[in-house]
């Protein structure tokens, strides 16, 4: 996705923030995103010599990664779940 996108690559730091609008009402809790952001965030960096990745970045440390806290949004009437990145970074 990150190439369809046509990402930048080997930048020096990003912040990624994970969005998610529930199908219904019940409760969410954030906490239970991260698990859902850090396959993502690790697809994102480098990887290594022998399971690269993408490289939007050296490497997913805060150092070049920031990762806040996930967003529910209020479900929509009539719109199904979503769930979707917000990649921003200093030119």
């Amino acid at each position: 996705m990150a190439r369809a996108a046509q990402l930048p690559r080997g930048l020096a730091h990003v912040t990624v923030l994970l969005h998610y609008r529930p199908p219904d009402n019940r409760r969410r809790d954030t906490d239970n995103l991260v698990a859902t952001l850090k396959p993502a965030c690790d697809g994102l960096a480098a990887g290594t010599r022998t399971h690269p990745d993408y490289g939007l970045v050296p490497d997913d440390i805060p150092r070049h990664m920031a990762k806040p806290e996930p967003v529910i949004h209020e479900p929509e009437r009539g719109k199904p779940g979503a769930l979707w990145l917000e990649i921003t970074w200093e030119a």
